[in-house]
Order: C-alpha cells, then sequence, then structure tokens
C-alpha cells in the first residue's frame, strides 16, 4: 500500500476534525487537529495551517477554553496576510470576538462583534449574519443593552427575502423578533436559539473548509 504524502496525510485528517466537529465530538476534533498539524507545513500548505489553526482555536472557544484560543491569534492572523482573503479576515475578527466574550471582555467584543455583522450584510452572507446576530442580542442582554435589541431585530428583514437560507434559521430570528417585539427576550433564549442554529449548520458556504 503506497503512503501518503505527508500533506495529503494533513489533509485528510483535517478533514476528519471538521466532520467530527459537525457531529459535536469537539475534544475528538481537537485531538485530531492536533496530529494535523504534524503533518502540514506552513511554509509549504499556508491555507491549510491556516484552517488548522483558525479551526483549532474555534474548537477551543466552543469548549469554552478561551485563554488558550487567545494564543493562537497572532499565528492565524499571520497566516491570513495573503491578498484577496477578506472573508478569512472577517472571521478572525469574529474569532476575536468570540475570545473577547469568553474572556469576559464584554466591551470589547460587543464591538468586534458588530463589526463582523456589518461586513457580513455587506458580503451578504445571511446564516453567518443571523449567527452574529444572535451573539450580539446575548451580549446586549448580557450588558443591560436592552433597548438596542429592537434595532438588531429590525435589521435582520433582509435575510427572509435572501436565497438559500435554512430553515432553521429563519425559524430562529422569528422566534427572536417576536420574543423583542413582546418585550421577553432574554439571555437564555438567546442562547439556546445560537445553539439550534450551531448545531444546524451544515451547508458548505456557512462553514470554514480547506
Amino acid at each position: 500500500m503506497e503512503i501518503a504524502p505527508k500533506a495529503s496525510e494533513g489533509r485528510i485528517v483535517l478533514n476528519q476534525a471538521s466532520t467530527l466537529e459537525q457531529m459535536g465530538q469537539t475534544e475528538r476534533a481537537i485531538e485530531s487537529l492536533q496530529r494535523a498539524s504534524q503533518l502540514i507545513g506552513r511554509e509549504s500548505e499556508p491555507r491549510l495551517a491556516w484552517v488548522l489553526s483558525f479551526n483549532l482555536a474555534t474548537c477551543l472557544c466552543a469548549l469554552g477554553r478561551h485563554a488558550e484560543a487567545s494564543l493562537l491569534l497572532p499565528e492565524v492572523k499571520e497566516l491570513a496576510r495573503e491578498p484577496g482573503r477578506q472573508l478569512d479576515r472577517v472571521r478572525i475578527l469574529w474569532l476575536e470576538g468570540k475570545i473577547a466574550s469568553g474572556l469576559g471582555k464584554l466591551r470589547e467584543a460587543l464591538i468586534s462583534l458588530a463589526q463582523v455583522r456589518r461586513l457580513f450584510f455587506e458580503l451578504k452572507i445571511p446564516y453567518d449574519y443571523a449567527l452574529v446576530t444572535l451573539e450580539l442580542a446575548a451580549l446586549l442582554l448580557q450588558t443591560g443593552h436592552v433597548s438596542q435589541l429592537r434595532r438588531l431585530a429590525g435589521e435582520v428583514l433582509w435575510i427572509f427575502d435572501a436565497e438559500g437560507v435554512p430553515a432553521e434559521a429563519l425559524r430562529a430570528l422569528t422566534i427572536f423578533r417576536a420574543a423583542v417585539e413582546r418585550d421577553r427576550a432574554s439571555l437564555r433564549l438567546s442562547r439556546r436559539l445560537l445553539t439550534l442554529l450551531e448545531r444546524a449548520r451544515k451547508a458548505p458556504a456557512n462553514r470554514v473548509v480547506s
């Protein structure tokens, strides 16, 4: 049996990690990503190296290990310096917002997520826009900025006219808007809807892939 080159083997392990993450097996995904890091060269495969580092930081955030994820940020940013990687840089800003939120830097997180939300609107990426909207809503509720929720809820209407938006996203946003209109929005509801959306996130266009 012919042995696959390291780069090819690394890509296989990276895809395995992505599958494990989708299945909710985040700790096993991290193990696969760490194994892939021994196979993927930063210089020879910079794109794969970026995907690896970014996904590892994302998995760490999902497990509440935000301090560890923050240590990966310099490398993630360095690997995304190539021209034409605008979406990568938006996702990095999103990652920074997640990390800031997890570390209790809520004002910093609010600023980052608001920027990410605006950029996803400009890029017309509805699913990610829905996700970051619910993340921002949770932060606004957490910090007591409840008065801003109505503006947030009103600004998601364009998604209902966008093409290819999964039913789960539309359903979650409908529930969110109804709760805001009735002054019943809560941190628990925002987080529950966010969790539902994350679990339903299957479309390749909504994921970071190699």
